[in-house]
């Protein structure tokens, strides 16, 4: 008996791979902002990976609540 799946394994490893690439990319670029602005390097990575959870929380929950403004939010007190 075998399960059908969405993805096969391998394609699931190859998606991860680009997710990983993708966030690894983003919270470099945030961090290497912080540091520009006279951030200390693990204060910058730990404030960079907050900032893309908060961002990708927002995003999720405001796709669930089918309210835009959650994400809005998020954006704008990050901006500050």
């Amino acid at each position: 008996m075998s399960k059908s799946t969405l993805l096969s394994v391998s394609d699931r490893d190859a998606f991860h791979a680009q997710i990983q690439q993708l966030f690894e990319t983003w919270i470099a670029a945030i961090t290497a902002v912080l540091m520009k602005e006279g951030m200390e390097e693990n204060v910058a990575k730990q404030q960079a990976e907050k900032a893309v959870i908060l961002v990708q929380g927002s995003l999720i929950l405001s796709q669930g609540l089918n309210d835009v403004q959650v994400f809005k939010r998020i954006i704008g007190e990050l901006v500050k």
